[in-house]
């Protein structure tokens, strides 16, 4: 369009000059749905030969046209979007319009100009889901009034036409993703102690399925991590318009501010806006044992009702070198079937000062058939922080086919033993936990395997399990061969359909050299006489005879003896001089300890008690014994004339006269 009005500054009236309407074909913009389409036409005035050039443009739809730009059709919808406008000129003349009914004017007074440009850009949106096809449209622009104040004579204007079209074609069949948000700030935490986690966000427009590869990187890049593991980085974008979620978690591997990245990029035809999202986070220094429990589950399968089976490992994992500690307790529906094994008391795990992990063994019994589920939750004590938990426990009980039996105990430890001597038995227990009859066959096996029986004896080692629930004892006893430490282990399988489960059980004890006394016997009750004797007169000895059996393994032998205890005191002793210690006996010899009793003038008459105490030598029996012993006073003996009764000395010699006589008479007469 060719539009020109020359104007007089100092003048009243002003002179136009007439041009046709131009017509302006812009040809077709073609475009993926829901992008824009843009198009530029130029409109030119004429130049001039006078100074002064005023134009006024108003740019409008056509007389009558829809608010649309184009006409619509089914499942194609194009906005509205009326051209934007600048005008232009190479030597400096501008002639501006602005869209809508506001006019624009620069005046300029400079003589003698060449043409003057108006640039129209036409910026159409679409529609992501417009039918392909082609869409006409049609523009115009429209001369303007002459603006108010300005004295105008004449105008003749032809108004300018702009008419094309828009090829929309189908958008490619992939997603078109959105990355955010910008930045993911996940604050401060203990070094090696995760963070929650928060969400990279990645947005399909389309309903395009695609995917996309996304990269940690970064100067701390490995303080950074989707969790749960992203298998390659390649994240799925399914076939509909939302976001998908990728978890990030952050976990300082030291102090300080830490840094990173996720760039996300496109696979095949699907495009990525918005990459990369910043990674932030502060490490703090840890005050105590950070410890990851592991794994997130425990599956134990299938195992018959009653019977326990293998254990697994509970995984406690500290990153730190400070020790602590964690209390871990099993719960939920089928607790009871899941137990630490061996037993953890109070459920207490003691973290050592290491980086490094802690095994915690669980088993699983199943009690009933069907699955059994549980999980096991972990705490830290004090300081220690704990991640990961709780551990999900899974498992499931079947049916018994045969006897379910249980050994136990583990362990059978016999107390030491003579050697060639039995011990008392101690019982091995096969519990049934079935109503289900069968047998098991237990072999005592091992280094001293001889050393350890059955006793009674049980034929071929087949034990008999009734059909019902509860223990069968089978006694065993343990007759050291030799001195020393002795072992073995009884292991007993089931026969049939029988199950035997906590196999073998370890056999223990220790043979003791056969060195023993043969004592006298004594107590306090019996004790050994000495003899009775006057007041002031020693008696004894008498000897104390102690042996050694034929059956020792080596002599036995007296340390020491105690001085001998009476009341008052020495009363007894061992004689002048004494016996000296230590004294050595030789199996089948004997030593014999003299024993005197030497009361004291003016000790009254009476029984009197002393012992006294050998102490053995090391691994000899007893390794102490003890002597009773006795001692009597009785009364000085009376002699049996002390005094003649008072007689005349006459009658003395009369009566041994008479005597003597009498006895010379006998003689005589044998005589």
């Amino acid at each position: 369009m060719n539009l020109k009005r020359l104007f007089l500054a100092s003048a009243v009236v002003l002179a136009y000059t007439n041009v046709s309407a131009q017509t302006v074909t812009i040809g077709s913009a073609t475009v993926v749905a829901g992008a824009p389409a843009v198009k530029t036409t130029t409109f030119s005035s004429g130049a001039t030969a006078l100074g002064g050039v005023q134009a006024d443009f108003t740019f409008a739809r056509p007389p009558g046209a829809a608010s649309a730009l184009v006409t619509a059709v089914p499942g194609a919808v194009l906005g509205a979007n009326p051209p934007v406008c600048t005008g232009n000129s190479t030597t400096g003349l501008t002639l501006t319009g602005i869209r809508g009914s506001a006019a624009a004017s620069v005046a300029n007074t400079a003589i003698g100009q060449a043409a003057a440009q108006i640039i129209c850009t036409h910026t159409i949106p679409t529609s992501p889901t417009a039918v392909p096809g082609v869409y006409p449209f049609t523009n115009a622009v429209v001369a303007a009034a002459t603006p108010a104040g300005v004295k105008v004579d004449t105008i003749t204007v032809g108004n300018g036409l702009i008419v094309g079209s828009i090829t929309i074609t189908a958008p490619p069949a992939a997603a078109n993703v959105a990355q955010t948000p910008p930045a993911l700030a996940f604050g401060a935490s203990n070094q090696t102690v995760p963070t929650a986690t928060q969400n990279l966000v990645l947005t399909n427009s389309t309903v395009n399925a695609g995917s996309v590869t996304c990269t940690i990187s970064g100067a701390n890049a490995g303080d950074f991590a989707f969790f749960p593991a992203v298998a390659g980085g390649v994240v799925a974008i399914p076939a509909a318009i939302g976001p998908v979620n990728v978890p990030i978690r952050f976990t300082p591997s030291a102090a300080g501010a830490r840094a990173g990245s996720v760039a996300c990029v496109g696979t095949g035809a699907t495009v990525v806006t918005g990459s990369p999202t910043a990674l932030t986070g502060t490490g703090n220094a840890p005050l105590g044992a950070n410890v990851a429990q592991t794994p997130v589950t425990i599956p134990f399968g299938s195992s018959t009702t009653g019977v326990s089976t293998a254990t697994q490992n509970l995984v406690l994992t500290n990153s730190t070198a400070i020790a602590g500690s964690v209390t871990c307790t099993i719960s939920g529906a089928n607790a009871a079937d899941f137990a630490f094994f061996p037993a953890v008391a109070g459920g207490v795990v003691a973290i050592p000062a290491v980086v490094g992990p802690v095994n915690v063994p669980v088993r699983f019994t199943p009690s009933v058939v069907g699955a059994a589920v549980a999980s096991i939750a972990c705490v830290g004590t004090g300081t220690t922080v704990v991640t990961g938990s709780p551990t999900a426990l899974t498992g499931a009980g079947t049916a018994p086919l045969g006897a379910n039996v249980a050994q136990t105990p583990a362990t059978i430890p016999f107390a030491a033993t003579n050697v060639g001597v039995a011990s008392a038995t101690q019982n091995l227990v096969l519990t049934n936990s079935t109503a289900i009859a069968g047998s098991a066959t237990c072999t005592i096996s091992g280094a001293n395997a001889a050393d350890f029986a059955f006793f009674p004896a049980v034929a071929g080692g087949v034990v008999a399990i009734p059909a019902a629930i509860g223990a069968v004892n089978v006694p065993v006893r343990f007759t050291p061969s030799a001195a020393g430490a002795r072992v073995g282990s009884i292991a007993c399988v089931g026969t049939g359909t029988t199950v035997v489960t906590g196999s073998p059980t370890a056999l223990t004890g220790t043979g003791t050299a056969v060195l023993n006394f043969t004592l006298p016997t004594s107590s306090a009750v019996a004790p050994i006489s000495i003899g009775t004797t006057v007041a002031g007169t020693q008696i004894g000895p008498v000897n104390i005879l102690v042996s050694a059996p034929i059956g020792n393994t080596g002599p036995v032998t007296i340390v020491s003896c105690t001085a001998i205890n009476s009341t008052p005191a020495g009363l007894f002793n061992y004689g002048n001089p004494p016996p000296v210690f230590p004294i050595s006996i030789i199996a089948g010899g004997s030593v014999n300890i003299p024993v005197f009793y030497n009361p004291p003038v003016g000790a009254p008459v009476g029984v009197y008690p002393g012992d006294f105490t050998c102490t053995t030598g090391a691994g000899n029996t007893p390794a102490t014994f003890q002597v009773f012993v006795t001692g009597s006073v009785r009364a000085a003996a009376v002699p049996l004339v002390t005094q003649v009764p008072t007689l005349s000395t006459l009658s003395v010699w009369l009566l041994v006269a008479s005597m003597l006589g009498f006895g010379l008479v006998m003689v005589r007469r044998q005589s």
